[in-house]
């Protein structure tokens, strides 16, 4: 049975190969969990890493220093809008039905003539 992500296997057990880094880092499939795990962060392919769409602000934040601005800036942060999107999500569920109730008590507690 292969695993849910063949990139994060292939890593796992081929870690000394040679793998291209501005392809490897520009994949969606590799997490920033996986970045840390089997890369060794530094000036060389940082460049490749701050293409990475699921590259997080904790992440720029701890990298700062070594970040590829120019890369960064065309980044579309996946992750990070994805993440924005289910809060989005979450708030407009939780004003509908704070809304609803409140018309509820409305015409629960309105008189009519």
């Amino acid at each position: 049975m292969l695993p849910k992500n063949l990139l994060t296997y292939l890593l796992e057990k081929y870690p000394n190969r040679a793998w291209s880094y501005d392809n490897l880092l520009k994949n969606p499939n590799i997490t920033i969990k996986n970045l840390k795990k089997y890369i060794t962060i530094n000036d060389d392919i940082i460049y490749y890493i701050s293409t990475n769409q699921n590259i997080t602000l904790k992440f720029i934040e701890e990298y700062i220093d070594l970040i590829d601005f120019e890369n960064l800036s065309e980044n579309q942060f996946i992750f990070h809008n994805n993440q924005i999107k289910i809060i989005y999500e979450k708030s407009k569920l939780f004003y509908y039905l704070t809304f609803t109730k409140i018309i509820y008590d409305i015409k629960r507690y309105t008189i009519t003539f």
